[in-house]
C-alpha cells in the first residue's frame, strides 16, 4: 500500500490530493483558516507520533497544503519509554513520511531519566521533553507553527483530569485551539473539534495505516481511566453526546478566562516587584483585597507564565494564597524547582538555589567563587581606596587580615562590630535592621578569620579591620553576584 501512496504522489500529485473529497477535510480546512487564522504561505510543524489522530492529521493537511501553499513538516520524538516498540514508531513514521514525499524531522528523549531528575511524573517529563524538541525544530527551521494531533476526546479527557486534581478556570478550559510555545511560535490543534470515531473512520476508508501505543489501553493512569472507564460509564448512564457538552462548555468557559484573563494581566505589573530572573515578589496587602477566585487566577498566571509551568493544582494554589494568613517564614513547595515564601509584607515566589559550599577557605588575595557569587580580594594602592556607593565594595587594613581566611554562610548566633559601632551586634538582628528579605538573608555570607567577622557580604565590614590613619596597606574586597 505504501509503494502504491508512494507512486500515486510522486508521479501525479494534484490527481492524489484530489481523488478523494471528504467532509472532515473541509472541517478541518474550515477551522485551519476560520478560527486558527493560518495564512497562505505558512511553514507547519506537524507532530506525528505513529497513531491513528496524527497519522489522520498529517494526510488531511498534506491535503490542504497543496491547494493553500502551505509546506508541511512532519516530526516525531521518541520517548524512549516502549524499548523496540517505540523505535519502530519512530521507523513507521518515518517511512509513512517518505510515502507522502515529507522528510521527518526526528528526535528522542530519556524520559525516564528527566523525570527521575527533575522529580516529575513520566507524562509531564516526556510532555515537557518533547515540546523543548518541537521549540527548537520550530526555531532552526524558521516554523511560525507546531500542529499537534488533539482531539475533542483529548479535550473531554482533559477537562475530567483537571476537574479531579483540581484546578483554576483556566484549568476547566481544556486543551486551546491555539496557544503560544515562545513569542514567536504558536501550538494549534487543527483537529480539535473532531472525534477519534471521526478519525478512524477516514482512515479505514481511506486505507491509512497506523500503530498503537499499548500504554493506552493499561489502567495505570489516570486519563487512560477517564478515558476507558469514565466517558464510556456517563456516555451510556447520562449522556451520550458528553463530547460536544464538554467542548460547548469549554468554549463558553475560554471566552469567560480571556476577560478574566485580561483583567489579571492588567494587576500584574502593580502588584509584583523585584522581579529577577529567579523571581519576583507579591505585595502583601494588595493581594490580601483581591477576590479569592482572583488571588488563585493571578499565581496561576504568575508562575505558569514566568516559569513555563503546566497548570497548578488547585491544593496548591490554595496553600500559596493561605500564605496570607501564616506566620513570616512560611514555605510553601510548588515543586522541586520553585517555592513560594510568606515575608513581612510580600509573598516571595523564587527558584531554588543550589547552595553546595557552606564553608571554604581561602588566601588573603585572589578571585574565588562561593554558591553563585565571585569575591575579589585585592591590595591596592592609598590612592586607589575610594568610598563605595555600596558595601559590595568595601576597603580594609590588610596587615590585620590573616593569610588564610574563611568564606561562610552565616549561622544562627554570628555576631560581629559593624562599621561605625563600638559594641557587639548579632548578624540576624543586623539582617533586620538592614530591612533584608527572608530569601535575601539566605544570600548573605561571612568573611571570617576563623574567629572574628571581617565582612558581611555587600552591607558592612567589622569595625576592628577598618582603614585609620596608621594603615599602611590597603586590601579592596569587592563582591559580583549572577
Amino acid at each position: 500500500m505504501k509503494d502504491k501512496l508512494k507512486n500515486k504522489i510522486n508521479i501525479n500529485e494534484k490527481t492524489y490530493v484530489n481523488q478523494i473529497h471528504d467532509v472532515l477535510i473541509d472541517k478541518v480546512e474550515n477551522f485551519l483558516f476560520n478560527e486558527l487564522y493560518i495564512e497562505s504561505g505558512e511553514r507547519i510543524l506537524v507532530a506525528v507520533s505513529g497513531g491513528v489522530d496524527s497519522i489522520t492529521m498529517l494526510d488531511i493537511l498534506f491535503r490542504i497544503s497543496k491547494f493553500h501553499n502551505l509546506e508541511i513538516i512532519p516530526i516525531h520524538f521518541n520517548h524512549k519509554l516502549r524499548g523496540k516498540n517505540s523505535d519502530e514508531d519512530e521507523k513507521f513514521v518515518k517511512n509513512f513520511c517518505i510515502s507522502y514525499g515529507l522528510n521527518c524531522i526526528i528526535s528522542k528523549g530519556d524520559v525516564k531519566g528527566y523525570a527521575v531528575k527533575k522529580s516529575l511524573s513520566i507524562e509531564q517529563a516526556a510532555r515537557i521533553l518533547r515540546y523543548n524538541f518541537f521549540e527548537r525544530a520550530a526555531h532552526e527551521l524558521n516554523c511560525s507553527f507546531v500542529a499537534t494531533a488533539h482531539t475533542s476526546d483529548d479535550l473531554t479527557e482533559t477537562f475530567f483530569l483537571n476537574l479531579f486534581r483540581g484546578t483554576g478556570l483556566t484549568g476547566l478550559c481544556g486543551i486551546p485551539k491555539r496557544r503560544h510555545l515562545t513569542r514567536k511560535i504558536n501550538v494549534i490543534r487543527p483537529i480539535l473539534s473532531i472525534k477519534k470515531d471521526e478519525l478512524i473512520k477516514y482512515a479505514e476508508k481511506h486505507g491509512l495505516k497506523w500503530r498503537e501505543d499499548e500504554t493506552n489501553i493499561l489502567m495505570n493512569f489516570a486519563r487512560n481511566k477517564i478515558r476507558k472507564k469514565l466517558i464510556p460509564f456517563i456516555k451510556a448512564e447520562f449522556e451520550s453526546n458528553i463530547n460536544e457538552k464538554i467542548v460547548k462548555t469549554a468554549k463558553l468557559l475560554s471566552g469567560a478566562e480571556r476577560q478574566i484573563s485580561e483583567y489579571v494581566a492588567s494587576l500584574v505589573d502593580r502588584i509584583t516587584t523585584n522581579k529577577t530572573s529567579e523571581g519576583f515578589s507579591i505585595k502583601l496587602e494588595m493581594f490580601k483585597s483581591l477576590d479569592d477566585f482572583i488571588q488563585g487566577e493571578l499565581i496561576e498566571m504568575l508562575v505558569t507564565e514566568k516559569y513555563r509551568q503546566p497548570s497548578l493544582s488547585m491544593v496548591t494554589i490554595d496553600r500559596i494564597c493561605g500564605l496570607v494568613d501564616s506566620k513570616i517564614g512560611t514555605i510553601v513547595d510548588i515543586n522541586k524547582d520553585l517555592f513560594a515564601l510568606r515575608d513581612r509584607n510580600k509573598i516571595i515566589i523564587s527558584k531554588r538555589k543550589n547552595s553546595n559550599a557552606s564553608k571554604i577557605e581561602v588566601s588573603k588575595e585572589g578571585e574565588f567563587e562561593f554558591n553563585g557569587n565571585k569575591i575579589i580580594l585585592k591590595e591596592v594602592k592609598r590612592n586607589e581606596v575610594k568610598l563605595a556607593e555600596s558595601g559590595r565594595i568595601e576597603f580594609i587594613d590588610f596587615d590585620l587580615i590573616p593569610p588564610r581566611i574563611f568564606i561562610r554562610s552565616w549561622e544562627k548566633g554570628d555576631n560581629f562590630i559593624p562599621l561605625g559601632m563600638n559594641g557587639k551586634m548579632k548578624i540576624s538582628d543586623f539582617l533586620i535592621n538592614n530591612k533584608l528579605s527572608l530569601l535575601d538573608k539566605q544570600d548573605i555570607f561571612l568573611l571570617t578569620t576563623g574567629k572574628d567577622i571581617i565582612w558581611v557580604s555587600g552591607l558592612r565590614i567589622d569595625n576592628r579591620f577598618k582603614i585609620t590613619k596608621k594603615t599602611k596597606r590597603f586590601l579592596k574586597l569587592e563582591l559580583i553576584s549572577d
